[in-house]
């Protein structure tokens, strides 16, 4: 059995994995060119996928005590080694360096049959650019941060508040709901700032959903399966339902066990959503402007332009502003099949039509668009895993450009989430598989 994209199946709990993981297959390939990001998890994951009987008696032994802890394994020095090296005897492992030299020392065995170009990786150009927010973008984007770390991240927190029975050996009742309401507000703050990072649009649509998003900013041509967001909505509905069921005997916050309490504490946690929403519509779209002026820039010395955003919002917000005469500009979301094959074909190594894609993740693996020489990130990747996805759409061995450029936001403190520190750590850490697309000033 043969697996390509391999990194999708590293999610121990998915459908597709259990599948991978059941096959009886005598032998398994797994195929991947996004590096190991996560750490421990994925490696776990990944002796999972191997196969237990394929190792040692030491190595079952630490998989079994850390099967049995909860999703956010730590693994100590000594332990990650010894599965490093228990895989390493499984990998071939070939980096892009690794391949151009193999084409160095013998240039002629990599031709390609049709163009007779030596086929080799091109050479990296990361750069910045600066997002255009005003001083005013900016002092909101304070206020919308001050206002975001007040959330409680009530919608977050579900029905029921309960130790999952596979983590009860490791949570007391305590610790397990310090953790809950601790990222329930953390995760709601981070909805709040990545939407708003994004572009104001965006941050709209998170606040009052996609529909009103729309209406409101005058936005055409955006195509989502279904609309997002309205968390307004949401917290609002809360007050009706009442508080999650608690089975936790640990003492409680009042607003869990008391309906008055809880209808006060909703009542706050929409003053704060609602200060937001009077933020956002003191925001410009100075960004969307700044980026859209950046791509438009690009086209005139490069043929095709691939820029990304998670965002479908965003980027229907962004492609009116773009200035580019007589080049088309195609935005490609997982909604959009037609949008995706014309990117395709005017983005083929062989075309000859200038254009620009507007795209989201869902057009960042398994496509092979190489006939642009130049990546536009409108936001910040969350992952080194999207980052690497997004690049390798261009950075392709029979690229036919000998150098590729990778454009990356320089945004302003007020808007910059910890995203970029974390990118840049995984990038210098152990971890990475060397990663070339993410520039050193980002820090």
């Amino acid at each position: 059995m043969a697996i390509d994209e391999a990194h999708n199946f590293l999610s121990r709990s998915s459908n597709r994995t259990k599948q991978v993981r059941e096959a009886t297959a005598d032998h398994v390939l797994l195929f991947t060119a996004t590096p190991i990001n996560r750490g421990a998890e994925d490696l776990l994951s990944l002796v999972d996928l191997l196969g237990a009987d394929n190792f040692e008696d030491e190595t079952l032994e630490l998989l079994d005590q850390l099967g049995r802890r909860a999703q956010d394994v730590k693994l100590t020095d000594d332990q990650a080694q010894l599965l490093r090296r228990e895989i390493q005897r499984f990998t071939v492992r070939r980096t892009k360096s690794v391949l151009n030299g193999l084409v160095d020392e013998a240039p002629q065995s990599y031709l390609h049959p049709i163009t007779n170009r030596v086929c080799r990786y091109p050479r990296h150009s990361s750069q910045t650019y600066i997002t255009g927010e005003t001083e005013v973008d900016r002092q909101v984007a304070t206020r919308v941060r001050e206002q975001a770390k007040a959330l409680t991240g009530l919608a977050l927190l579900g029905a029921v508040l309960a130790v999952p029975a596979t983590v009860r050996h490791e949570y007391t009742d305590e610790r397990w709901l310090a953790f809950r309401l601790g990222s329930a507000a953390g995760l709601a703050a981070h909805h709040v700032l990545a939407a708003m990072r994004s572009s104001t649009a965006a941050l709209l649509e998170h606040l009052v959903g996609t529909e009103e998003a729309v209406r409101s900013l005058g936005i055409i041509g955006l195509t989502k399966p279904q609309p997002t967001g309205d968390t307004l909505a949401k917290v609002a509905l809360l007050v009706e339902q009442g508080p999650p069921r608690v089975d936790l005997t640990c003492d409680l916050p009042e607003w869990l066990t008391d309906r008055a309490a809880w209808t006060t504490q909703c009542q706050t946690e929409l003053s704060h959503y609602d200060a937001i929403h009077v933020e956002v519509k003191r925001l410009g779209d100075n960004r969307e402007r700044a980026k859209a002026a950046l791509v438009s820039r690009l086209s005139l010395s490069h043929d095709r332009v691939l820029a990304f955003d998670r965002h479908p919002i965003t980027l229907a917000a962004i492609q009116p502003h773009i200035l580019a005469k007589g080049v088309e500009v195609i935005t490609a979301t997982g909604a959009t099949g037609t949008a995706k094959k014309q990117v395709q074909e005017r983005f083929a190594a062989g075309s000859t039509k200038p254009g620009i894609a507007l795209c989201t993740d869902a057009m960042s693996e398994g496509l092979n668009l190489q006939g642009a020489s130049v990546i536009v990130h409108f936001d910040l990747p969350t992952t080194l895993r999207v980052a690497e996805q997004r690049v390798g759409r261009v950075d392709r061995m029979d690229s036919p450009y000998d150098e590729i450029e990778a454009w990356w936001p320089r945004d302003s403190e007020e808007f910059a989430t910890r995203l970029r520190q974390r990118l840049q750590h995984r990038n210098s850490g152990s971890w990475s598989n060397a990663v070339s697309a993410v520039p050193r000033d980002l820090e």
